[in-house]
């Protein structure tokens, strides 16, 4: 993974979502490390950032297809605070969604700053 593919934000995003000790957000970690840009898909709304994961990388159980997020953006150019969803495919970091509510997504994410929804993580659906 070179540092020109993701945006500032989105490795800022990545970080928090996969920070922890739990065995599945380290092996998630690790895919994200190695993992290259498929593409990005811009809504209007939000994104969509679709990852690469190389075939030699552990996953998940492959029957695991979940999405998981906790973490939120504030940005200057937004009224409303935008959202983030990790999707899990197959055992595998499959793509990340960002999303603002009800408000277009701002041509400049500058200036962001993240904080976890809750002071408790759940991370359940990892384990199912």
């Amino acid at each position: 993974m070179t540092s020109n593919e993701w945006t500032q934000l989105e490795q800022a995003v990545m970080r928090l979502l996969l920070a922890g000790d739990d065995a599945s957000l380290l092996l998630l970690r690790r895919q994200f490390e190695r993992a290259s840009l498929q593409s990005r898909e811009m809504t209007g709304v939000g994104l969509y950032t679709y990852f690469t994961v190389p075939d030699d990388l552990p996953r998940l159980p492959s029957d695991l297809s979940v999405a998981f997020g906790d973490v939120e953006a504030t940005m200057p150019t937004l009224m409303y605070k935008a959202g983030f969803l990790l999707w899990i495919s197959a055992g595998a970091i499959a793509f990340l969604e960002g999303y603002t509510y009800c408000e277009p997504w701002p041509e400049d994410t500058s200036g962001f700053s993240l904080a976890y929804i809750s002071e408790q993580r759940d991370i359940s659906m990892l384990h199912t």
